[in-house]
């Protein structure tokens, strides 16, 4: 088992570093495949040993083997994150289809909080990604499975239960953040938040079905109100600068890929 677990974890990191690679292109308009890995600053490809995740960073000193320009710590906490979220759902999982559903979840859920942190944009192509997963997987994604389950009767039906799921919350997840931005600017006569927010909810609703979806949602505006009133209680945000909301949301969603979570029990 901790063979095993050790892989997961060198496999999780090696998607961190793919992810890297999103954060920085898709942004930018650029091709994710080609050319090769290379530093921002001097453009010089990376050595595959100086690409190596996490070990790499901490070799070089956080520094570009060639301009010596600072290597962001972006770079080996996304690596981090994926490292560790593999090895969480291995254990929780196993190598089972709950654990491969999950660990695609993951790393679309962290491109997009990255790119929304730094950008306050989320990339069409990711939520439509989402979306399209998220239904094309219903059939056999065990994180659908809830309260729906109830209305369907035999072991065929249970199909259709995850698909409904899936569906409803997709269509409901991104009606009700579409209706709440637009209450949201006819009261403060702005923008209160972005179509993309939109388009990741209802990719979150597709992921984890309807029962789920309301959760994430309340636990992502309770993160955010808290986070930013501590932000403009000690001044680092002004009125009306704008907070992204994504990360909430993608931050949200993975604490209920354990299926065991439910806020509603605390």
């Amino acid at each position: 088992m901790l063979s095993v677990l050790f892989f997961i974890i060198i496999f999780s990191a090696m998607l961190g570093s793919f992810a890297n690679v999103c954060i920085y292109r898709i942004p930018l308009e650029k091709s994710i495949v080609m050319p090769f890995s290379f530093c921002p600053l001097c453009k010089n490809t990376i050595k595959f040993y100086d690409n190596i995740p996490l070990v790499s960073f901490f070799l070089l000193k956080g520094r570009c083997r060639f301009c010596k320009g600072k290597i962001s710590y972006v770079y080996p906490l996304v690596e981090l994150i994926m490292a560790v979220g593999g090895g969480w759902l291995y254990l929780i999982y196993g190598l089972s289809i709950s654990f491969f559903i999950g660990l695609i979840f993951l790393w679309i859920l962290t491109v997009i909080s990255v790119i929304d942190y730094y950008h306050q944009i989320i990339p069409d192509e990711l939520s439509f990604l989402l979306i399209g997963l998220g239904l094309i997987f219903s059939f056999f994604n065990p994180f659908l499975e809830g309260f729906l389950d109830i209305f369907f009767n035999g072991k065929h039906s249970i199909l259709w239960a995850r698909l409904s799921s899936s569906f409803l919350g997709f269509l409901l997840g991104g009606g009700v953040l579409y209706l709440i931005a637009v209450m949201g600017e006819i009261i403060f006569k702005r923008e209160v938040m972005g179509g993309g927010d939109v388009k990741l909810i209802a990719g979150l609703g597709a992921f984890l079905g309807i029962e789920k979806i309301f959760d994430v949602l309340f636990l992502a505006c309770l993160g955010g109100t808290v986070i930013g009133g501590m932000l403009r209680i000690t001044g680092r945000n002004k009125k009306w600068q704008p907070i992204p909301f994504g990360p909430f949301l993608c931050a949200s969603a993975i604490f209920f890929l354990d299926n065991k979570l439910n806020i509603w029990y605390f």
